[in-house]
């Protein structure tokens, strides 16, 4: 599935941000340099892909 960044600004002025189908803390990673650049974070809630492991890629080579 593909990654994004959804970013809502309600009409009282309020930005959510929203880190759609990551896994693990890759989701604040991704979201750190938003968070930045407005300033003060109220809150944050996690999903419950937060908390599965990332996917990790790993190889062995064995010989030569």
């Amino acid at each position: 599935m593909k990654r994004s960044i959804e970013v809502t600004i309600s009409a009282t002025g309020g930005i959510a941000i929203e880190a759609v189908n990551f896994k693990g803390a890759d989701c604040e990673q991704a979201t750190r340099f938003l968070e930045a650049a407005l300033g003060q974070v109220k809150g944050k809630t996690k999903k419950p892909e937060f908390h599965q492991r990332a996917a990790t890629k790993r190889t062995q080579n064995i010989g030569s």
